[in-house]
């Protein structure tokens, strides 16, 4: 069995995903921020999507800039778990399809 992908607690197989990126492009979670403060988010994100403090690592080093990439419905979600934080992030459209 293919490994499934989480949108909105519902888990979704990779052909599902695909085809919605194919349809509305890839998205990312953009942060424009690379104060020390920026540890909340992190620390919000290794918990929500179960990343290894490795994956953080990799991360941190795309700040500023885009972080994370995925579906639309995705990186929405991510926005409203870390506007608790009141740090500038958002969510744009990228020309590249690929995630």
């Amino acid at each position: 069995m293919g490994k499934t992908n989480e949108v909105d607690g519902v888990d979704i197989p990779p052909e599902l995903r695909n085809a919605i990126i194919n349809q509305e492009g890839v998205w990312g979670l953009f942060i424009n921020n690379s104060e020390n403060s920026m540890s909340v988010i992190f620390s919000i994100l290794r918990k929500e999507l179960n990343l290894s403090l490795a994956e953080i690592a990799s991360i941190r080093k795309k700040v500023p800039g885009v972080i994370l990439t995925g579906t639309q419905i995705e990186m929405e979600r991510l926005r409203g778990i870390l506007s608790s934080t009141n740090m500038p992030v958002s969510v744009l459209k990228l020309e590249d399809k690929t995630c």
